[in-house]
């Protein structure tokens, strides 16, 4: 019975891992998992002076029968080594305009994110459809990187699957370059 035990326990661990895709953004230093299979790569785009990288989820229909697509993206920027976590957050939120309902960080027992360097946004957004968006916003400064991660999809869906954000969310750690 205790082998039995045993066995099903690893085999839930192992099915555990094979369902986390684990992403690496190696220039950040950054690493995460993405919450399950529907989610992918779309977009790895570098300008002058940013790294970008969006990942979209598989379409989730509402009520509407609408096709929402939801995305997680970061935004990766060179900073000085010198550069306050706290206005460097101020800066890009002056020009990412959300309503914001919530502010956290590493600290207490419902905190959403486990890194020391970091603060993030839970807030609202319409689109130019006028859909309303629930989007959560984190700042990030590691290795003399500003990392913006940008979590969306519309607020309907939100309701069911916000939790593949929290999961996401909780799973940032660092890691050596």
């Amino acid at each position: 019975m205790k082998i039995l035990v045993v066995f099903l326990i690893l085999l839930f661990i192992s099915n555990s891992i094979v369902l986390s895709q684990i992403e690496s953004l190696t220039e950040a230093g950054i690493q995460f998992s993405l919450p399950n299979k529907k989610w992918k790569l779309n977009v790895k785009d570098k300008n002058e002076d940013k790294l970008v990288y969006i990942y979209k989820r598989e379409p989730i229909t509402d009520s509407q029968q609408r096709k929402v697509v939801p995305n997680i993206a970061f935004i990766i920027e060179e900073v000085q080594d010198s550069t306050d976590i706290i206005i460097y957050s101020l800066n890009k939120r002056m020009n990412a305009p959300f309503e914001i309902n919530q502010v956290f960080t590493h600290e207490g027992s419902n905190s959403k994110i486990n890194l020391s360097y970091a603060i993030g946004y839970k807030g609202t957004y319409h689109d130019k459809s006028e859909i309303e968006h629930t989007v959560y916003v984190i700042h990030i400064i590691n290795n003399n990187k500003g990392v913006q991660v940008i979590l969306d999809m519309t607020s309907e869906v939100f309701v069911k699957y916000e939790k593949e954000f929290l999961k996401t969310m909780k799973s940032l750690h660092t890691i050596k370059n």
